[in-house]
């Protein structure tokens, strides 16, 4: 070797140890010792023994740092690799790639070295044993790297990431025959399995991660739409209650609170054991649930106008004056496991994975996330619950609190006809027309008005004394509601999430929005992915419920949005109902068995040759953003065709 090679290598050698030990010495004292997070998935997340698919790792790399590609010079910094767990069910098929990097000459060196400047995929190509066993299973992976930034490096860092995958039954398809078979993602691809990933994520980080992900996921629930009608209804049932002291008052709201979760819990849980993991969605929106529902909100109602006052029977009155404190607790219990119900169908994708691992034998962390997400979910209602009890401090509050009750009442009806709209559509009766329904609601809050201004009095309540300001502001407020639904009875739009609560706008179509879409949807998987071969064009698979309220808000606000609307056109269209219809089953099993989840709304693209090329979880409304995973999945599947 050439002598000054030689001593060019040894400076080399000798200034890499001299970073590496600095970097050590940083880090004992307390400075962070990376600068960049992996996570991974595998693609497609549904594999069969003997294929050959792709881990994609992504890399989240801190501004103003960078990772060595690689293929960059060891000399000059650790590259980058990923090794698989040995005895693993799968096996490193390829070399770890990914986009073209940046290139940079190491001054006094003579070498140059390769590296990615920010966020970064990198694709490993991993190849599965004949003899794995079927079913859901983790890929676990350690990848290797050193960050840098222009003044300073971190010491080569480990990071240990895991991927979920699916091995399924049949044979093993050409296509994913060989190393390489597909290709690295696009950039700005959606990133396949983004709500089981961020799941995995959360785990491998350890208890908090988790934590706040649950937490910050039964916060965004409080925001879905069919939670909305449980505002209402927890306030007229505590109401109706009456007069308790402070103590009691708090009381019944941490048992309802309470409830909450640990009814949430343990329903969820047993559902997904029993009924597996659509078992929770199937109840909640099941047509005798939606109309024992209904008929319980009608009940309540009639019990606010002063038809007759609920009671429990004898026996248990006997043994509540017995024990004063747990008067009512009963009832209290019974509407955590109404809540818990009726909310199931509307908490994002956070719920629908826990049921999927717990129907899969997995407890620890979906009863933990179960909890913690309910938790966070109740905890605005333990405040709603002590409302009434604030009414009643206020002054003249016997008059405060019959008019909450009856106005409550009114509430109650209009909650109560939404239900029924959904069992009207679950056993077609065709009855509770988009009309029927907001004429219903027209005259429940246009009386509600006429209440509050003392126009209307039902028998046996006192004659009201006079309108203050608060009570004035508040009827002008109901009655202006009033005419602004009347104005949907003559055709004129409403707001986009009213619209989730309607009925479509034919209740006789078997999907959501059909009437109103001028596009073609398959309501048939197998039937969308023939006529997606035989045209070329890729498959946009969209996952709902007629009793969905996430669902219908999508189809009425986003989907018809021009931006969206014009990338439609070029996909064939599949909207799978998971609550009605012939394919309802099947096109549940096949969310879970293929997508892992069983959150609705659900969207994915596959291409031609059912290739997932991007998923898009849970409700949002960002026209933008869905445009963005459109487009994406559009440019994947064109590129995927050209190979």
């Amino acid at each position: 070797m050439n002598l000054d090679v030689l001593r060019r290598k040894s400076r080399a050698v000798l200034l890499l140890c001299l970073v590496e030990v600095l970097c050590q010495l940083a880090g004992a004292s307390g400075a962070p010792a990376a600068k960049a997070r992996f996570s991974a998935v595998v693609a497609p997340a549904q594999v069969r023994r003997g294929e050959t698919v792709e881990l994609r790792l992504h890399a989240d790399v801190d501004e103003g740092w960078h990772i060595y590609a690689p293929t960059s010079n060891p000399d000059g910094g650790v590259p980058t690799a990923a090794t698989l767990e040995k005895g693993g069910p799968f096996a490193a098929a390829g070399k770890l790639t990914g986009p073209s990097p940046e290139k940079h000459a190491v001054e006094g060196l003579n070498l140059e070295v390769e590296y990615y400047p920010g966020d970064v995929d990198l694709v490993l190509p991993v190849r599965v044993a004949k003899d794995t066993a079927l079913g859901r299973t983790k890929v676990p992976a350690t990848v290797k790297f050193m960050t840098c930034s222009d003044t300073s490096c971190s010491p080569p860092t480990e990071a240990k990431v895991s991927a979920a995958a699916e091995i399924v039954a049949g044979e093993a398809r050409p296509e994913y025959l060989k190393a390489g078979a597909s290709s690295k993602p696009p950039p700005g691809a959606a990133t396949p399995s983004a709500a089981p990933d961020e799941l995995e994520q959360a785990i491998e980080k350890g208890f908090w991660s988790f934590a706040w992900l649950a937490i910050t996921m039964g916060l965004l629930a409080l925001l879905t739409p069919c939670v909305f009608p449980l505002i209402p209804i927890t306030v007229s049932f505590f109401t109706a209650q009456g007069e308790r002291t402070r103590a009691q008052a708090v009381g019944m709201a941490a048992t309802y609170a309470l409830g909450i979760v640990v009814t949430y819990t343990a329903l969820g849980l047993v559902l997904a054991l029993t009924l597996g993991a659509t078992g929770a969605n199937r109840l909640a929106s099941s047509a005798v649930f939606n109309l024992f529902v209904s008929t319980l909100f009608i009940v309540f109602a009639l019990s606010m106008f002063g038809l007759f006052e609920l009671r429990l029977p004898s026996s248990f009155v006997q043994f509540s004056s017995q024990q004063q404190s747990r008067g009512g607790f009963l009832g209290v219990l019974f509407m955590s496991l109404t809540f818990a119900l009726v909310s199931f169908s509307c908490t994002v994708q956070f719920v629908g994975l826990l049921l999927v691992a717990a129907s899969q034998g997995e407890w620890t962390w979906p009863v933990l996330g179960m909890a913690l997400f309910s938790s966070a979910l109740a905890l605005p209602f333990f405040f709603l619950a002590l409302f009434p009890r604030f009414l009643q401090s206020l002054p003249k509050s016997g008059e405060w609190m019959e008019s909450v009750k009856v106005v409550m009442g009114f509430l109650l009806v209009a909650a109560a006809t939404k239900f029924l709209s959904n069992v009207d559509a679950l056993w077609g009766w065709h009855l509770l027309s988009r009309p029927a329904v907001l004429a219903v609601w027209v005259c429940s809050f246009g009386l509600a008005g006429l209440y509050l201004l003392g126009k209307l009095r039902l028998a046996g309540h006192g004659e009201l004394q006079g309108v203050g300001p608060a009570r004035l502001m508040l009827s002008l407020l109901v009655l202006a509601f009033a005419l602004y639904l009347s104005a949907g009875l003559a055709g004129q739009p409403l707001a986009g999430w009213l619209n989730a609560y309607l009925p479509t706008a034919e209740q006789a179509t078997a999907t959501p929005g059909a009437a109103a879409d001028a596009h073609h949807w398959f309501d048939s998987y197998d039937q969308a992915l023939a006529e997606s071969k035989r045209t070329g064009k890729p498959l946009f698979v969209n996952f709902g419920g007629k009793t969905c309220t996430n669902c219908r808000w999508m189809e009425a606000n986003l989907l018809p949005q021009p931006e969206v609307s014009a990338l439609l056109d070029k996909f064939v269209l599949a909207r799978l109902m998971t609550d009605i219809g012939p394919y309802a089953k099947q096109n549940g099993d096949l969310q879970v068995r293929r997508f892992g989840t069983t959150a609705l709304p659900f969207y994915a693209v596959m291409d031609s040759a059912d290739r997932e090329m991007g998923r898009f979880p849970g409700l949002t409304k960002d026209a933008g953003a869905f445009a963005h995973f459109l487009s994406a999945g559009l440019e994947k599947a064109a590129k995927r065709a050209g190979e």
